[in-house]
């Protein structure tokens, strides 16, 4: 391909310096311009000329694939009129608002946009483009009156940058599904406004900074899927207009601080697979509009707190994997719309208690490997709804209650008794979705 260089200047294709000077010299006329005027350095705004030539530079850069998502991107075609750009009025004239890119099929490298080229941006989604790579250019901390900035599912790699705290009119901001390493910057506490945090299933290290509690505007927090270290932060009750928080799948330990029971607004909670420790606290049972509570793979230990039966709106409990002890609390039978409970290999001793048989909507009962005892209740049989029910490797006595005859939707079952007097084929035609039962242990 035929090259362009002016002294000193970066050697670039004929092609693209001829689009860009038929932009400038052209784009007047569709605007109805007599003249346009290069924006000086104290200007510090761009005018759409120099931001369709920034936009058209990136192009050049990228691989000659991404040509055909990109093939509005020329000259004779209105910069506003481009695919994935949005323009707005100004004093200037208009002006590039929102650049939209997601799933466009982009390859080659995000760091080669020059962002302070477009100052008037609130909007920026460059998302999914699997074969984008580069940084997070620290350059995007130029666009203050940013408001949503999404790279997520792209191979971005290289550290969160610091300015991104300059973004003081950001709500949202997704780098999750990228390969991004370094530490979350504690200079993130001063983005007042937001409000959406995605920066799952990277390589992001360190602790949590403390300073992310300063984020009271913040409701959706996802953190999982990283390697971050250290504890929680105590005064994650700040963050009081919180309605879902996701931390795990990293390396996080010590215990759920206490301050958890002021987030009376969260609906969804999973720390799954770190290395927690300590009792689950009892000010969980605070969080009264939780539907979905993911506490499986740690070392929490002590009982399950009666307090837990406040949690009237909860569909899904998963504390599997832990240390827990103790006797299920009775009061379990007060939650009454949940639908799975997934409370195997943990320590848990006692009679099952027979107000399960009030959860009616229960779906999945996952109680395996652990220490209760006495008979199974003749109540389970009034879950209709039950689909899996395992009680295997516990100290159960007795046989199977006949009212399991009643489980209508059941269609697994593994039960551990010395006693296998009654087989499957007792229940005869009024399990007919159940498969085989599967007697686990000696």
């Amino acid at each position: 391909m035929a090259t362009c260089r002016a002294p000193g200047a970066q050697e670039l294709p004929c092609c693209f310096l001829t689009e860009v000077l038929m932009v400038m010299f052209l784009l007047p006329s569709m605007l109805g311009e007599a003249t346009v005027v290069a924006p000086t350095a104290g200007q510090g705004r761009a005018p759409l000329t120099a931001q369709a030539a920034a936009l058209l530079q990136w192009k050049s850069s990228l691989t000659s694939g991404s040509a055909s998502a990109l093939s509005t991107w020329r000259f004779s075609v209105h910069p506003c009129n481009w695919t994935g750009i949005t323009c707005r009025a100004s004093h200037q004239g208009p002006v590039i608002s929102q650049v939209s890119l997601q799933t466009a099929g982009l390859a080659g490298r995000l760091d080669a946009l020059d962002f302070q080229s477009l100052p008037f941006l609130t909007k920026v989604d460059i998302s999914n483009n699997i074969q984008l790579s580069g940084s997070v250019p620290p350059s995007i901390g130029s666009l203050v009156e940013l408001s949503s900035l999404n790279f997520s599912g792209n191979q971005l790699t290289g550290s969160i940058p610091t300015t991104v705290s300059k973004l003081g009119s950001l709500a949202m901001l997704d780098l999750s599904m990228n390969g991004l390493t370094g530490t979350i910057p504690p200079s993130i506490g001063r983005l007042q406004s937001l409000q959406k945090l995605h920066l799952y299933n990277n390589n992001l290290t360190g602790t949590i900074p403390p300073s992310i509690t300063n984020l009271t505007m913040l409701g959706d927090a996802r953190l999982f899927t990283n390697q971050l270290s250290g504890p929680i932060p105590t005064e994650l009750g700040k963050l009081v207009n919180l309605a879902h928080l996701e931390l795990g799948g990293n390396l996080l330990t010590g215990p759920i601080p206490g301050s958890i029971g002021n987030l009376d607004k969260l609906q969804y909670l999973e720390m799954f697979d770190n290395f927690l420790t300590g009792p689950i606290p009892n000010e969980i049972g605070n969080l009264r509009n939780l539907v979905t509570l993911i506490m499986s793979k740690n070392n929490f230990i002590g009982n399950i707190p009666s307090a837990i039966a406040n949690l009237t709106r909860l569909r899904y409990l998963a504390a599997s994997k832990n240390s827990l002890s103790g006797h299920l609390p009775e009061h379990i039978g007060h939650l009454a719309d949940i639908q799975e409970i997934y409370l195997y290999k943990n320590q848990l001793t006692g009679s099952i208690p027979l107000s399960l048989g009030n959860l009616t909507e229960l779906s999945y009962l996952y109680l395996y490997v652990n220490k209760l005892s006495g008979s199974v209740p003749y109540v389970l049989g009034s879950l209709a709804n039950l689909v899996e029910l395992s009680l295997s490797s516990n100290v159960l006595d007795g046989q199977l209650p006949s009212s399991i005859g009643n489980m209508s939707s059941i269609t697994s079952l593994l039960q551990h008794n010395s006693n296998r007097s009654r087989k499957s084929a007792e229940f005869g035609d009024s399990l007919p979705l159940l498969q085989p039962i599967i007697w686990v242990g000696p």
